[in-house]
């Protein structure tokens, strides 16, 4: 358990080769350590190796099928290889815990807008915010969707909640330039790298 929580510091202080050492020590001593493999699932997964995130992730869901965790590392895994109704429903039951409810949700959210299942998409993301109202992720894909709906006064709404939370936001500007209520100046202007 020591070693799980160096390991889990390291990562907050984003020493990624540290906490994965960690984590790693932390599995040969119990190679059915829960926490230890979600954690390396999520950081193969920040490094874009999905098939080791893959393999951590199913070990653990192989251990507890309902770790949220587990099925949130899996989802990003799956999504990330093309495989999106294997990520829905690993989102789906992510989002079942209140820890993971917000980021499962905004997934499953941007899931269904690839489908162009907009309602669902905008009901996801929405759901989202219930668990957390300052999610950007999840404000950017409710105004994208109020845009791609033409449901022009739902989409101000959005980019003005999301420019009230975060007044540089590129995206929020980005989003009044596509629909005519800005210059690509005005966009491009606060661009500084």
């Amino acid at each position: 358990y020591g070693l799980y929580l160096k390991g889990k510091e390291d990562a907050r202080q984003r020493s990624y080769v540290k906490a994965a050492e960690a984590f790693g020590s932390c599995l040969k001593q119990d190679t059915n350590y829960l926490p230890a493999l979600v954690e390396m699932a999520a950081l193969a997964n920040r490094r874009a190796d999905t098939a080791s995130a893959l393999g951590y992730a199913r070990h653990a869901l192989s251990i507890d099928t309902y770790e949220p965790g587990a099925n949130y590392q899996f989802g990003l895994a799956r999504a990330a290889l093309g495989h999106h109704s294997d990520a829905k429903e690993a989102f789906s039951l992510a989002a079942l815990s209140p820890g993971w409810r917000s980021a499962a949700n905004t997934e499953l959210a941007k899931e269904y807008l690839r489908e162009k299942l907009y309602d669902r998409a905008l009901a996801s993301a929405k759901e989202s915010l219930c668990s957390n109202a300052r999610n950007l992720d999840a404000l950017q894909l409710c105004a994208c969707v109020q845009r791609l709906r033409g449901e022009a006064a739902g989409a101000d709404a959005e980019l003005a909640a999301l420019l009230g939370l975060d007044p540089l936001n590129h995206f929020a500007r980005f989003e009044q330039y596509l629909r005519g209520k800005a210059r690509a100046k005005d966009f491009t202007a606060l661009l500084r790298n």
